[in-house]
Formats: C-alpha cells, structure tokens, sequence
C-alpha cells in the first residue's frame, strides 16, 4: 500500500476524532482533485506526510493551539494552493508555530520571549539553507514566521483585553494605541520598503521591519497575560 498523509484536508476539516487511529490516506483511494495531485508528486507527498507529522504533534496544552488548529483548517480549505512553495511555507509556519505554542505557555510567567528566539532562530536558518539561502526561499521562511506573529500578537492582545475588560479607562487607552501602533508599524515598513522597492531585497525589508514590531509587541503583552 502506497500510504500519503494527502488525506490532512479529510482530518482538518472534520477533526482527529472522526478519523479514528488513521491520520493517512491510501493514495491507491485518492478522489479529490487535491488528492490526486499530492498522491502524484513525490515532493508534495512528502511535504503533505511532514506537514501532518507537525501538525498532529502540536502540544494540545501550548498557549496557541486552537487559534493553529484553525489557522491550519482555514489554509487547507480555503487558502491552500497544490505547490511545492505553499507547501514548503506551510511547513515552515506549523513548525514556528509549534515551537511558540510551547515556548510561551507557562503560566507561571517564567517564559519570556528571549527564552523562545534562539529555537526559532534555529527553525529559521533550516528553513532558509534547505534551498542554499536564496531571496525566495528567505523572504518564503520569512512570511511563514510573519504569519505566526500575527496569530500570537492576535491572541496576546486579545487575551489583555479579556483580563483588563472592566478597566474602560485603560480600555479605552489600549484601543487608541493599538490603532496608532497599526497605523505606525505599517507606515515604518512601508516607508522601508518604498526606499530599496527597485532591490531584490525589497520584500526582506519589509519583512524584517514586521517581524520587529510584532516581537516587541509579543515582548510587551505576554508578560502581563500570564501573571
């Protein structure tokens, strides 16, 4: 038997549960259009089997897990495209993704981002030397942990709003900085990105300026939602 873990858009969208023991799918079975084209491509074979492997080993007890796990079914239905780049990017965002979901979840507050940025430093730079370090590859491995940020600075902000909610005053305040914070973080990259846009580079720019102001975010709300 020829078995091909194409069958993650069956699991993703109905859940773990309803597929029993089996997280595969017998290609010799494969129906769908998406399914047949994995089951015939060895390369996005084997992304799909990874991309499943890092999927189904998300800690169900890591701060993050439920927003990955939707985060994970909107991608197969509604946004996943049947290549090799969306698949490579794919993987790339469950494993920054499944490495914060552990990282930051200790209530006790002893978790702080410093303690998480060597791991995903490491995640990085296997993600960008698997294809020799190219602009591609780097500004791909780049939007994959952008991706990831704005699901944790999501569930950050979010979270102090539920623990402040009968504070309006500093309510009040929040939301307005929040805006001016938007407003200024896509202002700053985009001034950036303007000055190098007839580089290669261009993109990295851009994309290094966002990761910036979402760790400083993340670095600033984490600490107060865990105390």
């Amino acid at each position: 038997m020829i078995s091909r873990l194409a069958g993650l858009t069956l699991v993703l969208l109905f859940g773990m549960a309803s597929v029993g023991q089996s997280a595969s799918f017998d290609c010799n079975k494969a129906t769908t259009e998406a399914e047949i084209a994995i089951c015939g491509d060895p390369e996005l074979s084997a992304l799909d089997e990874e991309i499943a492997r890092v999927y189904f080993s998300l800690s169900k007890d890591g701060r993050y897990y439920s927003d990955l796990i939707k985060s994970q079914r909107e991608w197969v239905k509604f946004e996943r495209t049947i290549d090799a780049y969306d698949f490579k990017r794919r993987l790339a965002f469950l494993r920054f993704g499944s490495h914060l979901n552990t990282c930051l979840r200790d209530i006790s507050g002893q978790k702080w981002w410093a303690d998480c940025e060597q791991q995903l430093s490491n995640i990085s730079d296997e993600c960008q030397k698997l294809e020799n370090y190219t602009t591609l590859v780097m500004n791909r491995c780049l939007s994959a942990y952008i991706e990831v940020l704005y699901l944790v600075e999501n569930y950050e902000t979010t979270a102090w709003l539920e623990r402040n909610n009968n504070d309006g005053e500093t309510l009040s305040l929040f939301n307005h900085a929040y805006d001016l914070w938007q407003q200024f973080t896509k202002s700053d990259c985009s001034w950036q990105y303007s000055f190098y846009r007839d580089g290669s580079i261009r993109g990295l720019i851009y994309g290094y300026c966002m990761s910036g102001h979402l760790e400083s975010r993340i670095t600033l709300l984490h600490p107060w939602n865990v105390r």
